[in-house]
């Protein structure tokens, strides 16, 4: 196909450019990104391949090597003339196990687990990240680790920032360069191309290099998370843990990027008969600025239920796995209809993990340490867990209330009113339908069989003995001693970082 069409063009970019507008045109998007590097690669081969290589234009002149190195120079100086922004632009984690754990980062398929894309691009990379959204300016971050897990220099086979972002830009009132809004085309033209012209068929990669420098890691922070979970217990962004009961709509988060609330409804037990408890059903977030609102809740046939600016979406075709609208990009999990995650485009990037489980909801949510001090449910993401418990009315309740004391002045002051709950409701339903409710106060106990089943199947979490003792339900117990665990491990991962002051 390469061949065929050389007499068509005059530069190898004129061939990229026609090529992915075609590409593009196809509608499927699951395999853009494969397709755009294993092209790229393969057609810079055929002019490597040769001294003489001959490219016919309108003059009939040739296109031999020497020219890649003259347009690797033109390319050089109108970089440093209009220079590529790295401002706002996530820095990159020190080592690989941070990385795994911080999902404003996803892997990059053009070097993943050594596969050749590392040697071909990255020669002394194990594996690449890239940072999942652009920043306000378009442009996009790229990190490689060694064998060991560390960050690499350029040099080693490190990554670079990237003028334009591959995904290019969802919102256009953000500030742009060139067109780095286009998907993938204009990652093609600003950084690919240019990499192949200065690194592969020159050696002039000082050159690239200079303009796009691998980022260094020792202005990175770990990300905050919180999570909640089972009979509704919460780990704080700050890491308080406690077990709140309140039956409603609550202010999970409350920021001027991000606003997100959680439903909580009747608990039923194994036998499917309401108890004095309550579990999240719903939550709904809504990013700052003209953006959609999505509203996730749990389906009892189906699993979830999608709700998109008032309207139920549907996503059971592979190719709508990822789907974006204005300010939030939603990941459906097409092997797990009860996961999807929300990846919400503010002044900072926040992920939210939500999954179905035994007719509730549990989500986690990553909050960069970069973002605006959040308040509500969540707590306040300032690295003290001891001023978490903050009334709407700032009030600082201590951590070792009662679970009475914490429901009455705290959790319900963060309750939702009519006029600033974001849920759609459905038919015969109502902000008031979630009103009305006091809940147990007692950690419940029980002797016999059902301790001792706790007790063999809990390993010790108290959050699981507690949803067994009061549901019966062992999947829903089981998730809340995974819970615990996977937040354990997010903290302890997120703290192994190396930082090497020579990158």
């Amino acid at each position: 196909m390469v061949t065929s069409l050389w007499s068509h063009i005059h530069f190898p970019e004129w061939y990229e450019n026609i090529y992915f507008n075609e590409l593009l045109r196809r509608g499927d998007t699951s395999a853009k990104w494969v397709e755009l590097n294993d092209w790229s690669d393969n057609a810079m081969k055929q002019i490597e391949n040769s001294e003489t290589t001959v490219i016919p234009t309108s003059t009939g002149k040739l296109l031999k090597r020497k020219m890649f190195g003259e347009k690797c120079l033109a390319w050089y100086r109108g970089e440093k003339e209009n220079p590529p922004t790295s401002r706002g632009l996530l820095t990159c984690p020190c080592t690989r196990r941070q990385a795994s754990v911080d999902s404003r980062f996803e892997n990059d398929k053009s070097c993943s687990n050594s596969n050749s894309g590392c040697d071909r691009f990255f020669p002394g990379a194990e594996s690449c990240i890239r940072s999942v959204a652009a920043s306000e300016f378009g442009a996009g971050q790229q990190c490689c680790y060694d064998q060991r897990g560390d960050l690499l220099r350029f040099q080693d086979g490190g990554g670079a920032f990237d003028r334009a972002h591959y995904k290019g830009i969802l919102d256009r009132n953000f500030a742009m360069e060139r067109q780095s809004n286009i998907p993938y085309l204009s990652h093609l033209i600003e950084d690919v191309l240019p990499f192949h012209l200065c690194c592969r068929l020159t050696d002039n990669c000082r050159l690239y290099r200079d303009v796009r420098p691998t980022d260094g890691c020792q202005e990175y922070e770990p990300p905050f998370v919180a999570r909640t979970f089972g009979d509704p217990h919460i780990i704080t962004l700050d890491g308080l843990q406690y077990t709140f009961n309140g039956l409603g709509e609550y202010w999970l988060v409350q920021s001027t990027d991000l606003a997100l609330q959680g439903r909580a409804t009747r608990a039923t037990d194994a036998n499917g008969d309401p108890i004095q408890a309550t579990a999240w059903t719903a939550i709904v977030a809504r990013p700052a600025g003209n953006s959609s609102t999505v509203q996730v809740q749990v389906n009892q046939r189906t699993g979830l239920d999608i709700i998109i600016d008032g309207v139920k979406e549907d996503f059971d075709e592979p190719s709508m796995s990822s789907q974006e609208f204005p300010g939030v990009t939603f990941v459906y999990n097409v092997s797990d209809d009860k996961k999807v995650e929300l990846r919400v485009h503010g002044a900072s990037e926040y992920v939210i993990q939500i999954a179905a489980v035994d007719g509730t909801l549990s989500y986690a949510l990553i909050w960069p340490r970069n973002a605006e001090q959040p308040r509500g449910l969540l707590g306040n993401a300032n690295g003290d867990p001891k001023d978490d418990l903050r009334s709407a009315g700032n009030v600082i309740l201590p951590s070792n209330s009662t679970a009475r004391k914490l429901f009455e002045q705290f959790g319900e002051t963060w309750r939702t009113t009519a006029d600033d709950s974001l849920f759609v409701y459905d038919t015969g339903s109502s902000h008031t339908t979630y009103v009305g409710f006091e809940p147990v106060f007692v950690t419940p106990s029980e002797s016999g069989d059902a301790m001792d089943t706790a007790n063999r199947m809990c390993g010790g979490s108290q959050q699981c003995v507690f949803d067994y003792l009061l549901t019966g339900k062992k999947s829903l117990a089981l998730n809340s001693a995974e819970a615990v665990r996977e937040h354990v491990t997010f903290v302890e991962d997120s703290k192994h970082g190396r930082v090497k002051t020579n990158i």
